[in-house]
């Protein structure tokens, strides 16, 4: 393994590690409910959590009428008073109008539904609904947070016999608004995750998370490593891809080959055939299209051949600049601009022989005379 795979899975061990260590959270009840209010009439269910003091529910739970504090006495809205519980039964009584019953007051159990804040504490407002003559307390929360919370006591509380519930702001308007003076029932229960949900936490959400990582990793190293070697190139003097690709291309064709047109790649040293793209440099010198674009752009940014700078630019030929040897072409290469055609395909005794074409003799014999 080399060090960027090393990397990689040390980070992902070290996330998977930190997946297993506990949260702050991890021991908090307060992410799950634990009790179960039912509207009897419409089958409804309402998840609540149950406070830190008085009595627990059971698997029986309680029953009772719900009544919003706020129908009978506005400024009860928060129970931050005890209200008589002669003017909330008549209330009840008027609402349901129950021939069951003898009289103008309720005489069955009701649950007292309030809301968080109005300057008095949980154990404040339950104790004070418990003198109204509540059996249960819901406290529905004043903000819309998703997340339900545990009440806990302010002071001493053994004078509470009656149990309380926390529930959602969401919940709480649904019962004030559809539900008041139903049958409800709130019974102990224990919260559990569906098995979908577990998979997905624990199996699914962890594997593409390192899969997602794994992508950012591989981007960032790939895009370092072309970073990389086009600074690592253009401090060579090699040429940028933008300039190689300013070149021309030519396709190679023996029948329209000229006599003095090279036949071999002086890169590669194979025969050009028909079809082969070939790039043809300033100096006129062709080469197969992936060779010399591979060395113009790791190399040097001149020709082989004769070092003529793609650019124009001579400055960056000199003498340690790697150069092709001129029998590179099977000694067979022609330069337009010189006119000059090196011929080695003769016995070892010329292999250094320059044929210059008869024109130029005669113009260099006219010259001498003159």
């Amino acid at each position: 393994m080399n060090c960027q795979e090393i990397t990689f899975v040390f980070i992902c061990v070290f996330w998977i590690l930190c997946a297993f260590i506990p949260s702050s959270d991890s021991n908090d009840d307060n992410l799950f409910p634990d009790s179960l209010i039912t509207i009897e009439s419409e089958d409804v269910l309402i998840s609540g959590r149950m406070a830190a003091f008085g009595p627990r529910f059971d698997d029986e739970g309680i029953q009772g009428k719900v009544i919003p504090m706020k129908f009978i006495d506005g400024a009860g809205n928060y129970g931050c008073e005890v209200i008589e519980e002669t003017i909330i039964r008549k209330k009840i009584m008027e609402k349901i109008k129950d021939d069951s019953y003898e009289g103008d007051l309720y005489k069955g159990d009701f649950i007292a539904l309030v809301e968080r804040g109005g300057d008095c504490s949980f154990t404040r407002k339950v104790r004070n609904m418990q003198n109204s003559g509540a059996s249960g307390v819901i406290v529905g929360n004043n903000n819309d947070e998703y997340r339900l919370i545990t009440m806990y006591p302010n002071g001493n509380y053994s004078d509470i016999k009656i149990p309380s519930v926390f529930i959602l702001q969401s919940d709480m308007y649904d019962i004030i608004e559809k539900y008041a003076y139903e049958s409800i029932s709130i019974v102990h229960s224990e919260a559990e995750w569906p098995i979908g949900d577990i998979f997905v936490i624990t199996t699914l959400l962890p594997v593409i998370f390192i899969f997602g990582i794994y992508i950012i990793y591989k981007f960032r190293i790939d895009t370092f490593e072309e970073e990389f070697h086009h600074e690592s190139s253009a401090s060579l003097g090699a040429a940028t891809q933008e300039e190689v690709d300013a070149l021309p291309i030519k396709t190679f064709d023996l029948k329209k080959k000229k006599e003095n047109d090279p036949e071999t790649c002086a890169v590669c040293i194979d025969d050009f055939v028909d079809g082969d793209k070939l790039r043809v440099l300033p100096c006129r010198h062709e080469y197969h299209v992936e060779c010399i674009d591979l060395w113009l752009t790791t190399r040097k940014k001149f020709c082989p051949i004769c070092k003529r700078n793609i650019s124009g630019d001579d400055d960056d030929a000199d003498e340690n600049t790697p150069l092709l040897g001129r029998n590179a072409n099977n000694g067979n290469y022609s330069s337009d601009e010189s006119h000059i055609s090196f011929d080695t395909t003769s016995d070892d005794s010329n292999d250094h022989i320059i044929d210059i074409p008869l024109e130029e003799t005669n113009e260099n014999e006219e010259r001498v005379t003159h």
